[in-house]
């Protein structure tokens, strides 16, 4: 998991230090519509497993987030 993480900020450096206009965007979880998972995700926010850095999103909401990071001017 260390090797993934470390990656990931050496990918986010270079591409912040590029010449192009990026938003980064790291959600923690994300789930669909299958069925079951929004009850899971309710009853583990409702017993609070989730802190304020897990918090699960929808992928439509987060492909919506996405749209909007990126329309949005710097």
């Amino acid at each position: 998991m260390k090797e993934f993480s470390t990656s990931k900020k050496l990918g986010e450096q270079i591409a912040r230090n590029s010449s192009l206009d990026i938003r980064i965007i790291r959600p923690s979880l994300i789930y669909g519509d299958r069925e079951g998972v929004g009850a899971m995700v309710a009853i583990m926010k409702f017993t609070g497993l989730f802190c304020k850095k897990m918090k699960p999103i929808t992928v439509d909401k987060l492909s919506l987030k996405i749209i909007e990071a990126t329309l949005r001017e710097k």
